[in-house]
């Protein structure tokens, strides 16, 4: 304390009927203007003067001290407290702990970082785009014909170690065809796997192009049993489940759910995990095509997908719009609201 009164930080102020205030000027140097009072009951006691509270010789001075207030003002009227001391609490409180307590009392208003901005697409065809979600990883959506009502399905680029992994390459053969052609003009790697997540057409229709090009297709056992029987064509290239990784990704059967074999994509380096189409976008009011699901098992599915991959920083549905984890949450909201 200084002749004036003075402590580092701040300021103690008198005023009729014996109360003393400490009026600190932000304990920290970039949280600017906010003002904490600091009162205590006389009936606990004189305590000593606080120490410094701010690190080492640095000393923001109150408003008073800089003239930035006239005297008196920021006061509460004497009369509407008993008189009142500082508390040993207020001076044991390391700045960065003042700091919080400034931001959850109104000092300062902390907002949430809001999810950045969704880079633009690039159009292949009117059928087919492509947007940047990370260093490496594109999100592929891909339009199916009239007969389907043009429905955008998502799937995944995925180009690390000298190669490309596609995931769910499109509707048709056509559209597998000029994917691959986009990755051979634009990223000028080969493509080294395809992976068709279930065995529906929005998942398998392009795997063609890739077999024509005797490219490895991967999926679940179960899948390839069920595209022949839809004369679809079948993944090359099977495993039994639950997991196996696959380059730069998991490969994860977590159980039925929107289809028998359905799988996940994981691809760790990026915290993106391609749920397919047993995750549902944070839009969807329903569950969507239900001709092959397991509505019995689909909750635990989604539980299994939560528990495995907490970390998930951007979980892509299998059509609409990609979210983070609380797509998880909202597909076993609509599982539990289809089920009452």
């Amino acid at each position: 304390m200084d002749p004036a009164g003075h402590l580092s930080g701040g300021s103690w102020h008198a005023s009729a009927g014996g109360n003393r205030r400490w009026i600190c000027q932000s304990v920290r140097a970039d949280v600017r203007h906010a003002m904490l009072i600091l009162y205590l009951p006389a009936s606990i006691g004189a305590q000593p003067p606080c120490r410094s509270l701010t690190h080492g010789a640095h000393h923001i001075r109150s408003p008073h001290e800089r003239g930035a207030l006239p005297p008196g003002a920021g006061m509460l009227s004497p009369s509407m407290h008993p008189p009142l001391r500082p508390h040993p609490l207020w001076c044991s409180l390391r700045p960065a702990t003042l700091a919080l307590l400034l931001g959850v009392f109104g000092c300062r208003t902390s907002v949430p970082a809001p999810r950045p901005a969704a880079e633009p697409f690039t159009s292949i065809t009117e059928d087919l785009r492509i947007q940047p979600l990370a260093p490496g990883v594109w999100r592929l959506v891909a339009l199916s014909g009239e007969e389907w009502g043009h429905i955008p399905a998502n799937g995944l680029v995925i180009a690390e170690g000298g190669g490309v992994l596609l995931v769910d390459p499109g509707w048709t053969e056509a559209q597998g065809e000029r994917l691959l052609q986009w990755v051979e003009d634009t990223l000028k790697v080969p493509v080294h796997a395809g992976v068709a997540t279930h065995f529906h057409a929005d998942r398998t229709g392009g795997l063609r192009a890739l077999q024509a090009r005797g490219i490895p297709t991967h999926a679940l056992a179960l899948t390839a049993a069920l595209t022949s029987q839809q004369d679809r064509p079948a993944p090359t290239h099977l495993f039994p489940g639950p997991a196996q990784q696959l380059g730069p990704v998991e490969l994860f059967f977590p159980g039925p759910g929107h289809a028998p074999d359905n799988i996940t994509v994981w691809h760790a380096a990026s915290g993106i995990l391609f749920g397919g189409c047993m995750v549902k976008d944070l839009k969807a009011s329903s569950l969507g095509n239900l001709s092959d699901a397991d509505l019995a098992s689909w909750p635990r599915s989604v539980e299994s997908l939560q528990a495995r991959y907490p970390a998930a920083r951007t979980v892509i549905p299998g059509h609409g719009e990609p979210g983070d984890t609380s797509l998880l949450a909202h597909t076993l909201e609509l599982l539990r609201a289809g089920s009452r």
